[in-house]
């Protein structure tokens, strides 16, 4: 049994793979893990949790799981607390064997960050419930009373081919040219011009979520700590990214998702119960728009909006659980 005591007891941090590149959203994930911590002892990649033999740590496990099943369930030798937990559809089947379910079973109630995650685990009969995102407790260390005019666009419309997504790299540029994606550029930059004003469009700094593999770990949460200052005196951002719209609510930021071509299965597994705590932009194939608040068509860098505030109980408990884990 660990030593609850926490001028001897260690706590972990979750670190992720990058194959070239990295998401920054996973590091704002553990960056909001982090506010809740003493100190950071060890960190443990997603990809290697089985594998961990170091010593015994607590860890909140929120987050996205996992591209290697073969490293789940994890070592014995962490205490975790699940939150936030999204067990992704891609990896679902692989995951879920007798062994996890048993482990699951044993270290919940498992908060699942999403519907789609809530579902798959009662239907082994795992003891879990609706938790949403932990970035929405962000607000605890990032949020800030001064704001500045910026407005930003955070990766939108990530899913479609553009200049910024080919420098990831050769792979990409080669890819995109067997896809016949390099024929399909133009469509980003008319959806772009279709919801937002020229203004908007040029006077908005750019934010990427995929960034060198080659950044040191240090590095990867100074990039996530900079986006989120960003984000927090913002006026207002635009964005595809969930790990960008989540953290703006708690954060305060007016915050608009533009929802297009997350048409798979592991996407609509992610956006379960998520995508309607946010303000919203539909787009269909026939590029037909649908809102869940009022829009009028236009977004300009001095459009007003309001967040819901549908994230606001969910976020008050988890910071209750997280707390209370720590203690």
């Amino acid at each position: 049994m660990q030593n609850t005591n926490n001028s001897e007891q260690k706590f972990g941090l979750m670190v992720y793979p990058a194959n070239p590149t990295y998401n920054v959203g996973d590091y704002v994930q553990s960056l909001a893990a982090k506010q809740y911590l003493p100190k950071v002892d060890v960190f443990v990649e997603r990809e290697k949790l089985k594998s961990y033999k170091g010593d015994d740590i607590k860890m909140i496990m929120n987050g996205w799981y996992i591209h290697n099943p073969s490293e789940f369930p994890p070592s014995a030798k962490i205490n975790p607390l699940w939150v936030s937990f999204h067990l992704n559809a891609n990896a679902k089947d692989k995951v879920l064997t007798p062994e996890t379910i048993a482990y699951l079973k044993a270290n919940g109630p498992i908060g699942c960050r999403d519907t789609y995650t809530l579902n798959a685990l009662q239907e082994k009969g795992i003891d879990s419930y609706f938790s949403g995102c932990l970035t929405t407790t962000l607000d605890i260390k990032y949020k800030t009373d001064k704001k500045s005019d910026k407005v930003y666009l955070a990766d939108p419309l990530f899913l479609l081919p553009h200049w910024g997504k080919m420098m990831y790299g050769p792979n990409q540029f080669i890819k995109a040219i067997i896809s016949g994606d390099i024929f399909r550029f133009g469509k980003r930059k008319r959806i772009l011009k279709q919801l937002l004003t020229d203004e908007f469009l040029e006077t908005s700094e750019y934010v990427k979520h995929k960034l060198s593999g080659s950044h040191s770990e240090e590095r990867r949460f100074e990039e996530a700590e900079s986006i989120l200052h960003k984000f927090a005196a913002a006026k207002l951002v635009v964005t595809s990214r969930i790990h960008c719209a989540l953290p703006c609510l708690a954060l305060g930021t007016p915050v608009i998702f533009i929802n297009y071509g997350f048409n798979n299965s592991s996407d609509m597994s992610r956006f379960s119960g998520i995508s309607d705590l946010f303000n919203t932009i539909n787009i269909n194939d026939k590029g037909e728009v649908v809102a869940n608040f009022d829009f009028n068509g236009k977004i300009g860098v001095d459009s007003k909006f309001e967040n819901p505030t549908r994230h606001v109980e969910m976020a008050a408990k988890l910071k209750e659980k997280a707390y209370a884990f720590v203690k």
